[in-house]
C-alpha cells in the first residue's frame, strides 16, 4: 500500500502489519488528474502542487498534517494506473483501506464557487451539498459507508460537516438508512436495499458499476474491462454464492431493459431503483440453494398460478409484510420458466405464509398449500416463446401489448384463482379490459366521480347459469375497495 507523507511530501511504501494511521480522499474524477508518476516526479514543484487533480490532493494532505495524521492515501497518486494488475488489486482492497482509515476527507468539488466560501452553514451552500455530483457517482457509494469517520469539504477546502452530523440530509439525498451512515453493518442491510444504494448512481465505465459494489458485498472477483454488463451478472453469482437473500431477484424492469431480457437476475443496479422496501422473511423456513447452470438458475420455490400467469413465491416480504411472487411465464410441469414483462416487478400476494417447505393461502381461500419444488428459471426464452412474443409485440391484440396504453395506466387488478377450472371465462365492463396473458384487469377513471377508477369483471361458472360480477375499484385517497354481485343468467 502507497502512502503520501504529509511532511515530505514523498511516496511511501507500506505492507501488512507495518501500515502506519493515515488518513483517505474521496473525490469524483475530472480532467488533468494527478498520477503517481506525475506526483513523484514534480511534488516538489509549488505550479504542479495547485495544478488541476494535483491541488486537492495537495489540500488534502494540508489538511492531514493539520489534524496531525502524518500519511495520506489517494487514489490518483497511490495506485499505479499503467499496471493492470496493481489497480485489480487495488480495487479488491479498496473497501478495506477506506474502512481502516483513520478519517475520510470527502472533496466536493461543485460546492462553493469563489475562494471566500468561508461560510459553511449558508442555505445556499447545502443546497449545493444536495446537488453535489459526489452523491451521484458509483465509487463515492463505498466511499460514504466505508469509513467510520467521514468529513465533507467544499470546492475550496471549507468544512462543511460530518457524516454523522449531516446524517439525516445525507439520508435524504442517498435513500441510505441512518443507521448505516452511523455505523450499523451493511450486512443488516438486505441485498435488495445494498443495491438500491446504487440504482441512480452512475460511473464512467459499465464494468465500475458492479466492481464499485465488491466491497459493499464483501466479495472479491477479479477485474475484466470490456466486459461491459457482465459484470453485473458476475456480481450478483458471486452474491448468489454466498447469500440465501431472495430480495436479490426483487427487482423491477424499467424502459432500459432490453426487451428480451427474461432471466432471473437484473440486468443492472438501476433495476432496483424501488426495491429498498424488500426484506427476507424471517420465519425458519427450509432455506433456497441455486445453482447457476448453462440454461439459467435452479432454485427451489413455490409456484402459485394466477389466470394464465404464474408467480414464484420468494422467501421475501413487502413492505405490508405480505409474502413476494415474481412473475413467470412457462412450463409447469416441466418445471422450466422464465420471467415475464409484467408485472415490471415483485408483488405482494394474497397468501399469507409459509410452512416449513410450503407456501400457505390463508383459510379464506381454502387453506391450500404450495411445496417449494426445484425448477429452472432460463436465462433465454425459448425459440418457440420469442416467435410468439414477437408476433404480439408487432401486432398487439389487447391493451397490455400496447406501450402507451400501459404506460399511460394508473391502476390495475390481478386476478387469481385457487381453482382454475372453476371458472369458465372473464367478461368486463367496459370490454376488452382483461388481459388473459398477464391475468390483469385494467381500471379505468369514472366518468362521473373524479378520482376513482374502477371496472367490472363478471366471472361464468362452467356448466351453469351462476354468474359472478365484481366491481374492483380505488378511491380518491389510493384505497382499493371491492362489491360483489351474484346472479342467474
Amino acid at each position: 500500500m502507497r502512502l503520501i507523507n504529509t511532511r515530505t511530501l514523498g511516496v511511501e511504501v507500506f505492507d501488512g502489519d507495518s501500515v502506519p494511521r493515515y488518513a483517505i480522499l474521496s473525490h469524483t474524477w475530472d480532467y488533468d488528474e494527478a498520477s503517481l508518476r506525475g506526483w513523484t516526479e514534480q511534488y516538489g514543484s509549488l505550479l504542479t502542487l495547485t495544478r488541476g487533480g494535483y491541488a486537492k490532493v495537495h489540500m488534502a494532505r494540508g489538511q492531514a498534517l493539520n489534524d496531525g495524521i502524518e500519511y495520506l492515501w489517494a487514489d490518483t497518486v497511490c495506485i499505479d494506473r499503467t499496471s493492470l494488475a496493481e489497480v485489480s488489486e487495488a480495487i479488491n482492497a479498496m473497501f478495506a483501506w477506506y474502512r481502516d482509515a483513520y478519517v475520510c476527507y470527502a472533496h466536493l468539488s461543485d460546492v462553493g464557487d469563489s475562494e471566500d466560501d468561508t461560510v459553511a452553514d449558508t442555505a445556499e451552500m447545502m443546497s449545493d451539498f444536495s446537488r453535489s455530483w459526489w452523491f451521484t457517482r458509483g465509487w463515492t457509494l463505498q466511499e460514504l459507508l466505508a469509513p467510520a469517520r467521514v468529513v465533507f469539504y467544499s470546492r475550496f477546502w471549507t468544512r462543511l460537516g460530518t457524516k454523522h452530523d449531516l446524517a439525516g440530509r445525507v439520508a435524504r439525498i442517498t435513500g441510505i438508512d441512518e443507521q448505516f451512515l452511523h455505523g450499523a453493518p451493511l450486512g443488516q442491510a438486505s441485498v435488495a436495499k445494498r443495491m438500491s444504494w446504487m440504482a441512480r448512481r452512475r460511473t464512467t465505465r459499465p464494468e465500475d458499476l458492479a466492481y464499485s459494489m465488491m466491497g459493499i458485498f464483501e466479495i472479491n472477483m477479479p477485474l475484466l474491462y470490456g466486459e461491459g454488463r457482465k459484470a453485473f451478472m458476475r456480481l450478483q453469482a458471486e452474491i448468489m454464492k454466498q447469500s440465501t437473500d431472495e430480495t436479490l431477484f426483487c427487482w423491477s424492469s424499467s424502459d432500459d431493459t432490453p426487451s428480451d431480457w427474461v432471466q432471473l437476475l437484473a440486468p443492472s443496479p438501476s433495476s432496483f431503483a424501488s426495491s429498498s422496501r424488500y426484506e427476507p422473511a424471517t420465519m425458519a423456513i427450509a432455506q433456497s440453494s441455486y445453482k447457476l447452470t448453462n440454461l439459467g438458475v435452479k432454485i427451489s420455490l413455490a409456484i402459485t398460478t394466477f389466470w394464465t400467469l404464474h408467480f414464484g413465491v420468494l422467501n421475501v416480504l413487502g413492505p405490508n409484510k405480505a409474502p413476494v411472487g415474481i412473475a413467470l411465464e412457462g412450463h409447469p410441469a416441466k418445471g422450466i420458466f422464465w420471467r415475464a414483462s409484467f408485472p415490471p416487478g415483485p408483488i405482494e400476494l394474497p397468501q399469507t405464509g409459509y410452512c416449513g417447505r410450503t407456501y400457505s393461502t390463508n383459510s379464506g381461500f381454502g387453506g391450500a398449500a404450495l411445496s417449494r419444488k426445484d425448477v429452472c428459471i432460463l436465462s433465454r426464452m425459448p425459440k418457440s416463446a420469442a416467435a410468439t412474443a414477437a408476433m404480439t409485440r408487432s401486432s398487439p391484440h389487447s391493451w397490455m401489448e400496447d406501450r402507451g396504453a400501459r404506460s399511460a395506466l394508473k391502476y390495475a387488478v390481478m386476478v387469481s384463482f385457487l381453482d382454475r377450472s372453476a371458472v369458465q371465462a372473464i367478461e368486463t365492463v367496459p370490454a376488452r379490459m382483461f388481459d388473459d396473458r398477464t391475468s390483469v384487469l385494467a381500471l379505468q377513471q369514472s366518468t362521473r366521480r373524479r378520482g376513482i377508477y374502477g371496472g367490472i369483471i363478471q366471472l361464468r361458472v362452467p356448466r351453469s347459469r351462476i354468474t359472478m360480477r365484481f366491481l374492483l375499484a380505488v378511491n380518491a385517497n389510493g384505497r382499493p375497495f371491492c362489491i360483489i354481485i351474484t346472479g342467474i343468467v
